[in-house]
């Protein structure tokens, strides 16, 4: 069980229900504009639910609750997943069309190339927020739940724009 969101009342989780699924839907109609695909724009918003599942874990391990500050931990690794993906994605398109490359090596160039800047991005965000598990102050104790949402956000979601987000693309044949 989650711990902290029961404690919302439900006014409040209705309101973060209609205020998350609007951004979700915005989001995915500005990556439908960008990429003219649905098909796309969807296969990015899968790697959304696994980030969110790394940013729980990771709070269920140190027995920390769901509270405004993990929910910002997971907002931004959300954001940092997506821009990686649309970089690859663009990448793999561009490849596609100006160098007239087939699908297989598209996909392998543009990971090749965007591997070490979205590794330095994961790594330098979850570096930033390391240090606050060693100051025992009171105000670092409350931004806990929000470094460990951010680090198992970002953990799984480097993991699945590295390796799963191109294996998707070569099984599912979105191009």
């Amino acid at each position: 069980q989650i711990r902290g969101l029961p404690n919302l009342k439900n006014e409040q989780q209705l309101d973060f229900l209609k205020i998350g699924g609007a951004t979700i839907f915005a989001l995915l109609f500005m990556l439908f504009l960008h990429f003219q695909s649905w098909k796309l724009s969807f296969l990015i918003l899968m790697e959304i639910p696994l980030s969110v599942m790394g940013s729980l874990i990771l709070l269920h391990l140190f027995d920390e609750s769901v509270n405004i500050m993990s929910l910002a931990g997971i907002i931004i690794s959300l954001g940092i997943v997506v821009n990686d993906s649309i970089l690859k994605m663009d990448l793999i398109q561009q490849l596609l069309k100006t160098e007239n490359y087939g699908l297989e090596t598209a996909v392998l160039q543009a990971s090749k190339k965007r591997f070490l800047p979205i590794i330095l991005t994961s790594l330098s965000t979850v570096l930033a927020v390391i240090p606050i598990f060693w100051s025992p102050s009171f105000g670092n104790q409350l931004q806990i739940p929000f470094a460990l949402s951010l680090i198992g956000g970002m953990s799984v979601s480097t993991f699945t724009s590295l390796f799963l987000l191109p294996k998707w693309i070569l099984w599912l044949k979105f191009y």
